[in-house]
C-alpha cells in the first residue's frame, strides 16, 4: 500500500474509533420477568385512569424498603400530577428497551405518551426471595439524554 493509502486508512480509523458505541440496552434478547412486566402494566394502567396516587403506592408495595423511606410516594406522585397538569392526559406507553446485569437485576425503559409530548420512564427491579421488586423508578422529559 502506498503511502497516501495508508493515511486514508488511519484517518478512517481515527473517525471510527471516536464514534459513540452503541448501547448494551438495545439488546434484542432481554426481556422483562413477567412478574416485573405484570408490575409496570398496573402502574401504567392506573395513570391512564388518572389514578396517579394508586399507581405509585403499587409500584412502593412491591418491596418493603420502599416503606422506609418517608416521603417518597407523595414526591413521585406530585410529579406525576405536575406532568399531567403541563403535558396533557396519559395516552398509551410501550416497552423500549430493557437490559440485563446477571439474573438479579433488569431495567425497563418505557415511554408514555402524554397529549403534548412523550416522556421515558425508568424501571430497576432485583430479584429478591420473594419475586421481583421495584429497586428504582423514575421518569424524564429530557428527550437529549435518551440517545
Amino acid at each position: 500500500m502506498s503511502r497516501p493509502y495508508l493515511a486514508l486508512a488511519a484517518s478512517a480509523l481515527t473517525v471510527l474509533s471516536c464514534q459513540p458505541a452503541q448501547a448494551a440496552s438495545a439488546t434484542a434478547d432481554c426481556t422483562i420477568p413477567p412478574q416485573a412486566g405484570k408490575q409496570a402494566d398496573a402502574f401504567f394502567g392506573l395513570l391512564q385512569q388518572g389514578k396517579n396516587d394508586e399507581a405509585v403506592a403499587s409500584i412502593l408495595n412491591t418491596s418493603p424498603l420502599w416503606q422506609n423511606r418517608t416521603g417518597a410516594k407523595e414526591q413521585i406522585a406530585a410529579q406525576i400530577d405536575a406532568a399531567g397538569r403541563i403535558y396533557g392526559a396519559v395516552g398509551k406507553y410501550e416497552l423500549a428497551s430493557c437490559e440485563a446485569l446477571g439474573t438479579s437485576i433488569v431495567r425497563g425503559f418505557y415511554f408514555l405518551q402524554y397529549d403534548q409530548i412523550v416522556v421515558r420512564w425508568e424501571f430497576d427491579w432485583n430479584k429478591t426471595n420473594n419475586g421481583w421488586s421495584v429497586a428504582y423508578f423514575g421518569f424524564t422529559d429530557q428527550v437529549q439524554s435518551w440517545f
